[in-house]
């Protein structure tokens, strides 16, 4: 499925080139991939939206790598991000989630 993305920053900044930037993060703070998901993916984002991310850690990774990944991904698309892990999504829409998300 191809991201959809509308008004948003972090869309404009996802559709340029989004492993350009976002690999040498994920790569220096130790995460296996970086998935988004929610109203980007959807295409239903607005300017005020946030930049649902899923992340999942590598087993050497830590909660200040995660922080790092939230800080850097925030910095960089000039909008709030909300990261979460796969064990850290609620059951009731965690298949949901998971199964929707896409590579970045």
């Amino acid at each position: 499925m191809p991201l959809r993305f509308k008004s948003s920053g972090a869309a404009t900044l996802l559709r340029l080139r989004p492993c350009e930037w976002i690999r040498p993060i994920v790569a220096r703070d130790r995460a296996g991939s970086l998935r988004v998901f929610g109203s980007s993916l959807r295409g239903e984002d607005s300017e005020p939206s946030d930049l649902d991310l899923l992340v999942d850690p590598r087993e050497d990774g830590s909660l200040v790598d995660l922080g790092a990944i939230h800080y850097q991904v925030q910095k960089l698309a000039g909008v709030s991000v909300d990261d979460l892990t796969p064990a850290a999504l609620p059951e009731s829409f965690r298949d949901r989630v998971i199964g929707e998300a896409e590579p970045l």
